[in-house]
């Protein structure tokens, strides 16, 4: 496993190029689902955990799941060693011709990590100060918060400029945010306050309606309890939507807190770093070359104050913001909310 290339490093963030070359690939679910993604799992078990006989490690990757896809984003010769060997088990959808169970971008792409030190999510605008340059300059890029970092991949074609821009960014970046005082709102309420929040922005968002959790752990302890992560995660079939990532030594695992729960009582609660709330996810549909999709969408929670993690896959674009700061916007008055989170064309 290579060392990644310093890039910047200053008192409260560094950012460094991560070596290898990444491949995003999604699986579509189908009625075949269970039996046709089988293999899929075991070949990311294999490769991630080193169970095959090279022993090589994966800087970076990610396996996010969904109740439309299976979306992996991840070294590309190993995606080249996956598809070559069953990439025909996913070659055609049984509900459509047209779209095939497997898709896979056409870009080779290049990750960069943004490390604040704490929590990734303390600064709301950390995702927005990177976005919203590249958007200008026209990159695509799709982002994968963790517990620790941000990491953004752009095209391998525009590594370059994407650096360039990222370098003259972060000399007055702050990675410290006031903490928001909690708000109750009934259920109710609640859900007219985010119908309302969300008819004010010109992305088309939706609020799922599980809230989440977030959690780090050491990749030792998966390798070790590999058998309950892979039950309880992977190949349980309970849940709808899980994010697992792992970056160096380091797994974060997003999903919805009672299976989390299950999880760390089938281990040592101590082996998990949770954060101090829960998440409400937001989700967006989006391609992975779409430009403009995450400088707007952490632009607009970023300017409400929110706290946020985005995560980037093959189909979507997954907001989550925490339960405290978000029931403290949604509390203030229309108008108030209205002017801070103006829409802008």
């Amino acid at each position: 496993m290579a060392d990644a290339e310093t890039i910047i490093t200053t008192r409260r963030i560094a950012v460094s190029l991560l070596p290898a070359a990444y491949t995003i690939f999604s699986i579509s679910k189908g009625e075949y689902d269970r039996d046709k993604c089988l293999p899929f799992k075991w070949f990311l078990m294999s490769e991630i955990f080193s169970l095959n006989t090279s022993g090589a490690e994966p800087n970076f990757f990610q396996y996010s799941e969904t109740d439309k896809e299976y979306s992996l984003i991840f070294e590309r010769d190993s995606c080249q060693k996956f598809l070559s060997s069953y990439g025909s088990h996913f070659s055609t959808s049984s509900q459509s011709v047209d779209k095939p169970l497997l898709q896979q971008s056409e870009h080779t792409w290049r990750a960069i990590e943004i490390f604040v030190g704490v929590s990734a999510s303390v600064d709301s605008g950390i995702v927005r100060s990177f976005a919203v340059p590249l958007a200008e300059r026209r990159i695509p890029l799709l982002v994968v918060s963790t517990y620790s970092s941000d990491l953004v991949l752009v095209p391998e074609h525009v590594l370059d400029l994407a650096l360039d821009i990222i370098r003259g960014l972060f000399s007055n970046v702050s990675a410290e945010s006031p903490a928001r005082p909690a708000a109750s709102l009934t259920v109710g309420s609640r859900k007219k306050a985010i119908d309302s929040l969300l008819n004010r922005t010109n992305e088309k968002i939706s609020m799922l309606d599980t809230s989440v959790a977030v959690a780090r752990v050491q990749k030792s302890t998966v390798r070790q309890h590999m058998n309950a992560f892979m039950k309880t995660l992977f190949f349980s079939g309970d849940h709808r939507a899980f994010f697992f990532t792992m970056c160096d030594q380091e797994v974060t695992i997003i999903a919805e807190a009672s299976l989390l729960s299950v999880l760390a009582s089938q281990l040592e609660t101590q082996l998990f770093l949770f954060t101090d709330q829960l998440w409400h996810s937001f989700r967006r549909e989006a391609e992975p070359l779409e430009v403009g999709v995450v400088s707007n969408l952490s632009s607009y929670f970023a300017d409400l104050g929110l706290s946020i993690f985005y995560l980037s896959t093959f189909q979507d674009a997954f907001i989550l913001v925490g339960e405290e700061g978000l029931q403290h916007v949604l509390a203030e008055p229309s108008s108030e909310l209205h002017a801070r989170a103006a829409v802008k064309p």
